[in-house]
C-alpha cells in the first residue's frame, strides 16, 4: 500500500472511530444493492434496473410516457413476484386507472396516496409515505410528480428580484434534501427483518 494510500486509511479509521460509524470506507466494501428489472431489456443493460435503498429520477418532457413506463415496471415485477407492493404519491392526481390496468398492472397491490384538500403540501404527502416505508412492506415507490410538489408556506412576498419560480425551487429543494436523509433510513435494506429495502423513482 503507497504512502498516500496508508494516510487515508489511517485518517478515515480515526475519523470512524470518533463517530462510531463507517461513514468512510473503500469502493471495493460498499454493500451490493439489488435491483428492480424493467421489462426492457436495452433499459436494464444499461442500468441495470432501479436499485433498491436508493432515489432514482425519470425525466423528461410531458406527454412522453414517463408514467406508462412506471406501470409496465410496476406490472412486469407483479408478474414476477406476487408480493411485489407500490406505493404511488398522486401528486398530479392524474393517475389513470383504465390505462394502468390495459398495461397489466394488478390495482390491488398498489397503494395510491392522493392529494386531497386536507393533504395538501409537500411535507405531509411525504410525512405519510414515511409512515408506509417504515411498515417494510413497499418494494417500489413511485414520486408523480417533482414538479408537482408544493412545499409549506411557499408563498414569494415579491420583494426580491429572484422570480417565484426560482424561489420556489430553491425551497423545494432544500425541503427535498430533507427528505431524502429521513427516507434513507427507511429504504435501506433491514437484514435483521429480511426486508430487501424499497426503490423510489420520481417522475420528474
Amino acid at each position: 500500500m503507497s504512502d498516500a494510500r496508508t494516510k487515508i486509511k489511517a485518517i478515515a479509521d480515526k475519523i470512524n472511530k470518533k463517530y462510531k460509524s463507517n461513514t468512510l470506507t473503500s469502493g471495493e466494501n460498499l454493500a451490493d444493492y439489488e435491483v428492480i428489472a424493467t421489462p426492457f431489456a436495452s433499459v436494464n443493460a444499461l442500468i441495470g434496473g432501479f436499485p433498491r435503498g436508493k432515489f432514482s429520477t425519470i425525466a423528461g418532457p410531458e406527454h412522453v410516457g414517463k408514467g406508462a413506463f412506471c406501470n409496465q415496471l410496476i406490472a412486469h415485477n407483479q408478474s414476477i413476484n406476487p408480493d411485489f407492493t407500490v406505493l404511488w404519491s398522486n401528486f398530479e392526481n392524474s393517475y389513470d386507472k383504465e390505462w394502468a390496468e390495459k398495461l397489466g398492472v394488478d390495482l390491488s397491490r398498489v397503494i395510491f396516496h392522493e392529494y386531497t384538500k386536507e393533504i395538501n403540501t409537500m411535507e405531509r404527502m411525504m410525512d405519510i409515505a414515511l409512515e408506509m416505508l417504515k411498515t417494510e412492506a413497499i418494494d417500489l415507490w413511485i414520486v408523480d410528480s417533482i414538479g408537482a410538489m408544493v412545499p409549506k408556506g411557499d408563498i414569494y412576498s415579491g420583494k426580491e428580484e429572484r422570480s417565484l419560480e426560482d424561489a420556489n425551487m430553491l425551497n423545494l429543494q432544500r425541503k427535498l434534501g430533507e427528505f431524502y436523509r429521513k427516507a434513507n433510513i427507511y429504504i435501506n435494506k433491514n437484514p435483521t427483518t429480511g426486508y430487501k429495502g424499497c426503490s423510489v423513482v420520481m417522475i420528474g
